[in-house]
């Protein structure tokens, strides 16, 4: 009868072949769109004007606020090593308390940020 043979050797190899593939899988794509945030935040912190021209197109973005937002994962998105995520830039419209809300949505791979959609623009009115 055959036994199996256990050796630190190969636990070593199965355990960092494994690490590697968590890191790949799981944790690179969310990495890399907090990094884009980072990048993003720092800059809007700079001047919001040049990130929504670039970003959003060239509308007047004077009083605008951003906004990111982490898209939940599904197990297939897990598995094509993809992280979903939105910019949301919001400025306000008027005296009665309108909004505009440009989204554009993005989505982060193993080797990089990928652009999904054109920004959306909507107008929110908030109401007591």
């Amino acid at each position: 009868m055959n036994r199996i043979r256990f050796s630190i050797r190969w636990l070593l190899l199965l355990t960092s072949f494994i690490s590697v593939l968590l890191y790949v899988f799981y944790f690179r794509p969310t990495a890399l769109a907090k990094d884009f945030f980072g990048v993003v935040k720092a800059e809007a912190g700079a001047n919001i004007e040049s990130v929504g021209k670039k970003y959003f197109g060239g509308s007047n973005w004077n009083g605008a606020s951003l906004d990111q937002q982490l898209h939940p994962r599904s197990w297939l998105d897990v598995a094509k090593c993809r992280q979903n995520f939105s910019l949301n830039m919001v400025a306000p419209m008027g005296a009665k308390g309108e909004q505009l809300v440009a989204t554009r949505e993005y989505c982060s791979r193993l080797f990089g940020i990928f652009e999904v959609s054109e920004p959306a623009l909507e107008l929110r009115e908030l109401r007591p």
